[in-house]
């Protein structure tokens, strides 16, 4: 047996963590969509639709959603480091990989059709050579950490400038320049991502989820959550539950 297991997950931020992970497989992750920043053995890396990552047996690591929602694929198998001679980390994510990687059949597809995909990669990954640096500036990487686990406490940009040991121009125009959007506007997409949760497996009033999301006021997650979503919190609710209905009832 070479294949230990393989998963295709949609995840967003509060679906991954900073739990540091420990196995005896060799671990090859890659994405469909969205960014992902790990750790590796203390290395901050970023793993994107162009890189993929390789972590040996016994490596210690952990990642994190940079995105609203990634898609993180997982493949982990059982290989001889001897001959696998690879180190943890991130490599280019192109030619021979690439087609393997992006036509890698379903988790659910026939054992032997996985095997055989899972075979043709290790047999590529013997010609790689050492990993490339592909990481965030690992102290924009701390706050969006930070942020992961404090989202709902008041913060200002002041303050997440400091974290970074930043100035407040540079810190915003570095953070936007490698995610995409401004330091505060990242703050409210995890709040309302947050709150998305929270409508989606309880019955909480939009006033209770919008308190525990971190926002003020049921109007101000309204005004954030229709920005992201195209629609008022109940409205997505009971949206999210005609479809639960209807899926249920196939």
């Amino acid at each position: 047996m070479i294949v230990a297991s393989y998963s295709v997950r949609i995840v967003s931020p509060f679906q991954l963590g900073l739990q540091d992970i420990v196995h005896d497989t060799l671990e090859i992750a890659w994405v469909g969509y969205g960014r992902l920043g790990a750790i590796i053995e203390g290395s901050h890396r970023l793993l994107d639709a162009a890189h993929f990552d390789v972590v040996t047996p016994r490596t210690r690591h952990s990642s994190w959603s940079l995105e609203q929602e990634v898609e993180s694929h997982t493949l982990h198998l059982f290989a001889d480091r001897a001959r696998v001679r690879l180190a943890s980390g991130t490599y280019p994510l192109d030619g021979a990989i690439r087609a393997i990687l992006r036509g890698f059949p379903a988790p659910t597809a026939p054992r032997a059709e996985v095997e055989r995909a899972a075979r043709a990669l290790l047999a590529e990954l013997e010609a790689l050579t050492a990993p490339i640096e592909v990481s965030l500036d690992e102290r924009l990487l701390r706050v969006v950490w930070s942020l992961a686990s404090e989202a709902t406490a008041p913060v200002t940009l002041d303050e997440l400038a400091r974290r970074a040991h930043m100035s407040r121009h540079h810190f915003a125009r570095a953070f936007r320049r490698a995610l995409g959007v401004s330091p505060m506007a990242y703050v409210r997409r995890l709040r309302v991502e947050r709150a998305a949760l929270l409508l989606r497996s309880t019955d909480r009033s939009v006033a209770e989820i919008a308190l525990a999301s971190g926002f003020s006021s049921a109007g101000r997650l309204s005004e954030a959550f229709r920005a992201q979503f195209g629609a008022t919190p109940s409205g997505w609710r009971e949206e999210q539950r005609a479809e639960h209905i209807e899926q249920s009832s196939r």
